[in-house]
């Protein structure tokens, strides 16, 4: 699953990885817990782009209806704040 961004992440951690990127991974993360979630955080993201799994995607499409499934009493709210 996910194999073209499986293979991204590895590339892109080997090369955060190497000794020239010491610099830049100190300031992004200080210890080994923001290394961890930051590790994550890369993962979630490019997991995220996969069109293929199917899963993810029905899963994608049910929060985006359930946080945007009232928009437009949200933007009758809205409005009448202007006036």
């Amino acid at each position: 699953k996910s194999i073209a961004e499986n293979n991204s992440i590895a590339v892109a951690w080997s090369i955060l990885k190497e000794q020239q990127f010491e610099h830049l991974r100190r300031c992004i993360f200080a210890n080994d817990g923001d290394e961890s979630r930051f590790r994550q955080l890369l993962i979630n993201v490019v997991i995220a782009t996969d069109i293929t799994d199917k899963a993810r995607r029905a899963g994608e499409k049910r929060r985006w209806e359930t946080a945007f499934s009232n928009v437009a009493a949200w933007q009758e709210e809205w409005q009448s704040l202007d006036d």
